[in-house]
């Protein structure tokens, strides 16, 4: 042939976006391997061979239809028929739009079955994750976001001074480019500080395994992985905690990490519909739904939903009132230092002000105690309840066995009249 055949390689060399070039790859790859079976890596000789032969192109695409696309789930099936659409037209072969609507699959209902997991499952496979996937997880469950997205975010996009925890989404992290806020529990930011602490540790021992993708120490990721490497995680946690259930259909997980922000959905959605719809990302009719919740007053009131959901949000099951202590003793650790400052400015002796702070160690050391006695006297209630409990099911047995005996008498009497 006469014309110069574009190959893999030139044909995603052109989109920039990583996750975008991986995914159009596995779709033409699909489609090369299923013409060509037997053959692995030489894709660049493929796609040369392919086109040099000038083979009946739509005669190809509805086999693949049929032996390959036909078995996955809709959004892949639709994601492989537009990456050959455009290495097709790269190469200046075109197909009817017959025969596309033949490709593409009828709708996009998932074909798998998929679980939301709960608190539970999300909580056993946590405990067989490094501290890094740990802490990715606990913050998708809390956040409501996509993977893609968490491992763009930067530092500076969260505010760790704010409880909760507040994560600014910037546009070009997200599918739908708006940008929005959103949250994270407690749990998650412990987990999160704890990463940053043993980051750079992380980093300089991966680069001493493989220098082949060596991870800059200085990059401003938090994250310094991909959606795959995340998966990868997951897959592994998810064997090991013994919770892998497998679709007979697709042969797909049916727990998998897309199910977080399901989870996610689920729990704040309960106290706030649109909130949780603001808080993902996710858009309706005309409008984006976040676009409800913009300034001061849009953020106040999501903060009040999250803050709503939270304790259904927890995987650890600790106790959210601890989050309102603090901002109870921050507000008053706050006043206090309003009036040390006073004092310091009306010339007083520098004993007030250290009498004034052992006053008010002293008060957080009571509010603390008060917040333990409350937790004993809850722990306490539980178990009246368990013996209670217990109690209720003994006399329900003797009842039985009373109501047994008297109608076994019954019976004895009954046959001696007879």
């Amino acid at each position: 042939m006469d014309r110069k055949v574009k190959t893999v390689s030139e044909f995603l060399s052109l989109y920039e976006n990583v996750n975008t070039r991986r995914n159009y790859r596995i779709g033409v790859k699909k489609f090369l391997l299923f013409v060509y079976p037997g053959f692995k890596d030489d894709l660049d000789g493929l796609s040369i061979r392919y086109f040099e032969e000038s083979r009946d192109v739509e005669r190809d695409l509805i086999s693949f239809r049929d032996e390959v696309l036909s078995e996955l789930a809709p959004t892949t099936r639709n994601s492989h028929v537009n990456a050959l659409k455009l290495f097709f037209d790269d190469n200046d072969v075109t197909f009817s739009r017959r025969v596309l609507n033949q490709l593409k699959a009828k709708n996009n209902q998932a074909i798998s079955w998929e679980n939301t997991p709960s608190n539970e499952q999300i909580r056993r496979i946590t405990e067989y994750m490094p501290i890094h996937g740990k802490t990715m997880t606990l913050i998708l469950a809390s956040s409501g976001m996509r993977v893609g997205a968490l491992v763009q975010l930067k530092l500076e996009d969260v505010d760790l001074d704010m409880e909760p925890v507040k994560l600014r989404i910037r546009a070009e992290y997200t599918k739908s480019k708006q940008k929005r806020i959103t949250f994270i529990s407690p749990e998650a930011k412990e987990a999160l500080l704890e990463w940053l602490k043993y980051r750079p540790q992380y980093i300089e021992t991966a680069n001493a395994r493989s220098r082949l993708h060596e991870r800059e120490a200085e990059s401003e990721e938090i994250f310094p992985f991909t959606s795959i490497n995340f998966n990868y995680i997951w897959r592994n946690a998810l064997d090991k905690a013994n919770l892998k259930r497998v679709d007979s259909r697709t042969n797909r997980s049916t727990l998998h990490p897309h199910g977080l922000r399901k989870f996610f959905r689920l729990v704040v959605g309960r106290h706030g519909q649109d909130e949780a719809e603001a808080l993902m990302g996710h858009q309706t009719g005309l409008n984006a739904v976040y676009a409800k919740f913009t300034g001061e007053m849009g953020e106040r009131r999501l903060k009040e939903i999250y803050l709503k959901a939270l304790p259904e949000l927890s995987i650890y099951g600790r106790p959210v009132l601890v989050t309102k202590a603090n901002e109870e003793m921050l507000e008053r650790l706050k006043k206090a230092e309003d009036t040390i400052d006073g004092l310091i400015k009306d010339s007083l002796v520098k004993d007030a002000k250290i009498n004034y702070v052992t006053e008010m160690m002293k008060q957080k050391d009571e509010l603390i105690e008060h917040l333990s006695s409350r937790v004993k006297r809850f722990e306490s209630y539980v178990q009246r309840m368990l013996e209670l409990e217990k109690k209720i099911g003994e006399r329900l047995q003797v009842q039985d066995r009373i109501k047994w005996e008297k109608l076994k008498d019954q019976d004895i009497r009954q046959s001696k009249r007879q």
